[in-house]
C-alpha cells in the first residue's frame, strides 16, 4: 500500500495520511471534568446558603453583630460566580482560595458560639476538596492555608490555649490525610485512565486511517487506470484492497469489543470446535503479510469449547503482540493436555520488563519499561484475556528460558458427533 501513496503523490494530502499520530493528550481527565462543572454550579448555592444562615442568625437574635460577616461572604461568592459566567472565567484555584476563605470565616463565626464540630469538620471537607480539584505545588499552599485556618478557629474557642485542642486538632488533622490520600490515589487513577484513553482514541484514528487510506488508494487507480493494467495487477491490488479492510475491520472490532466489556455486554457463544483449523487460517494470513509464524500441531485435531469468531479474534491480538514486540523466531502450537487444550504463541524476543508483569494484561496499558510500538492501542491482551475467560478459559504469560510464552488454555471438548469422555478415562489419563 505504500508503493500506491508513492505512486499518486497528491493522494496522501487528500485522505491526510500522516507516519505517525498526531494525538493531544486531554490535560485532565472527562470525570474531573464533569466534577468540575458540577461544582462551579453548586458553588451558587454555598453562596445564597451563607445569606440565608446569616438572616437566620440575625433574626434568631443571637450573633446580630457578626453575623453580617458571613453574609458578606456569601454575597461574595455569589458575585464571583457570576462574574465567572459572565467572563466565561474558569480559574479553579482562584475560586477554591474565595471558597475556603468564606467557609473558614462562616467556621469562625460557629466557633465563637463554641462549635467546634464545624471547626473539625471544615479542616477535613476543605481538605478534600483541595486534593479534589487542586494539584502540584499550590495544593501544598492550599493545605496549609486549610489548616492554619482550622486551627485559628479552634483556638478562637478556647480563648487561644493551644493545648485545650492540642488533641482534636492533631485527630482532624490525620483524618485529612487518610482521607486526602484516597482521594489522591483515586484521582490520579482516573487521570491515567482518561488520558490513555484519549491516546487509545489517536492511535486507533491513526490505524484506521491508514488501513482506509491504502483502501481508497487502490480503488482510485483501479477506477482511472484499470485499462493499463494487466489482470494480475489488478489482482494484487485487490488482494492489498482487501486486507486493508480487513484490518480496519480488525481495529473496529477490537474497539467494539472493549466497548462491550466495559459495559459488561459482552456475550459469546462457546460449542464444540475443532479449534487446529481456525488456527491454520489465521496464522497462514499473518505470515502472507511477511510475518512468519511456525506451527506445529494445529493440523492435529483439537477440539475445545469456544466461540469461533472470539477465538480468531484472541489469536490474531496474541500474533499482533508477537509481531511488535516478540523476537525474529516466532511459533505458535497447539496440544491438547488432559481437559483442556493449550494455544502457545512463543518467541525468542526479549520479553516483558518485570516491572511491567503486574498490569501486562490491564486495558490501556502502556509498557513504563523496555520499547514501545507504534500503532499498539493498549488493549489487545486485555481483551484477549477478558474474551478467554468469557469461554471458561484464561490467558497467561511466563518468561520460558529465552523465550517469551503467552499460553491461551481453553476447555476441551468432545468431537462433534462423539460422547464426552468418561471420568474414569479421563481420570486414568491424568496418572
Amino acid at each position: 500500500m505504500n508503493g500506491i501513496t508513492k505512486a499518486r503523490p497528491g493522494l496522501q494530502q487528500v485522505v491526510g495520511c500522516a507516519d505517525t499520530p498526531s494525538v493531544i493528550p486531554a490535560s485532565d481527565s472527562g470525570f474531573l471534568f464533569h466534577l468540575t462543572s458540577l461544582y462551579l454550579r453548586l458553588r451558587w448555592f454555598l453562596g445564597l446558603g451563607l445569606i440565608l444562615i446569616s438572616g437566620i442568625v440575625t433574626v434568631s437574635g443571637s450573633g446580630v453583630s457578626t453575623s453580617w460577616v458571613m453574609a458578606a461572604a456569601g454575597a461574595f461568592i455569589v458575585a464571583h460566580a457570576f462574574a465567572m459566567r459572565m467572563w466565561r472565567l474558569d480559574d479553579l484555584t482562584s475560586t477554591l482560595f474565595i471558597d475556603l476563605t468564606a467557609i473558614h470565616v462562616t467556621t469562625w463565626l460557629l466557633a465563637t458560639q463554641g462549635d467546634r464540630a464545624a471547626a473539625l469538620l471544615t479542616i477535613v471537607g476543605a481538605s478534600v476538596l483541595v486534593t479534589l480539584f487542586i494539584s502540584g505545588r499550590i495544593r501544598i499552599v492550599a493545605l496549609v492555608f486549610v489548616g492554619g485556618a482550622g486551627l485559628v478557629n479552634l483556638l478562637a474557642m478556647v480563648d487561644w490555649r493551644l493545648s485545650a485542642v492540642f488533641s482534636d486538632y492533631v485527630g482532624a488533622l490525620f483524618v485529612s490525610g487518610v482521607v486526602s490520600g484516597v482521594v489522591a490515589s483515586f484521582r490520579s487513577r482516573i487521570v491515567q485512565l482518561e488520558t490513555a484513553r484519549a491516546l487509545t482514541v489517536g492511535v486507533v484514528s491513526h490505524e484506521l486511517r491508514n488501513h482506509l487510506t491504502g483502501v481508497i488508494g487502490i480503488t482510485e487507480v483501479l477506477r482511472e487506470g484499470r485499462s493499463a493494467l494487466d489482470p494480475a495487477e489488478v489482482t494484487e491490488l485487490l488482494g492489498l484492497a482487501h486486507q486493508g479492510a480487513i484490518g480496519a475491520g480488525e481495529v473496529i472490532e477490537d474497539l467494539l469489543t472493549a466497548s462491550r466489556a466495559e459495559r459488561g455486554a459482552l456475550e459469546s457463544v462457546p460449542v464444540p470446535t475443532d479449534i487446529g483449523p481456525i488456527t491454520e487460517s489465521v496464522v497462514r494470513g499473518f505470515s502472507a503479510g511477511g510475518r512468519v509464524f511456525e506451527l506445529s500441531g494445529a493440523p492435529l485435531p483439537a477440539w475445545a469449547m469456544v466461540d469461533s469468531v472470539r477465538y480468531g479474534q484472541i489469536l490474531r491480538n496474541l500474533l499482533t503482540n508477537a509481531v511488535r514486540y516478540g523476537g525474529p523466531t516466532k511459533r505458535v502450537s497447539v496440544e491438547t493436555i488432559g481437559d483442556s487444550v493449550s494455544v502457545l504463541i512463543s518467541d525468542d524476543g526479549d520479553g516483558v520488563h518485570p516491572a511491567d508483569e503486574a498490569s501486562l494484561f490491564q486495558p490501556y496499558r502502556k509498557a513504563k519499561h523496555g520499547k514501545s510500538a507504534p500503532g499498539s492501542t493498549g488493549l489487545g491482551l486485555w481483551i484477549a484475556r477478558t474474551l478467554a475467560r468469557g469461554m471458561a478459559g484464561d490467558l497467561t504469560y511466563r518468561r520460558q528460558g529465552a523465550l517469551t510464552v503467552f499460553e491461551l488454555v481453553l476447555a476441551g471438548a468432545p468431537r462433534a458427533g462423539m460422547p464426552p469422555r468418561s471420568p474414569e478415562l479421563t481420570s486414568s489419563h491424568r496418572s
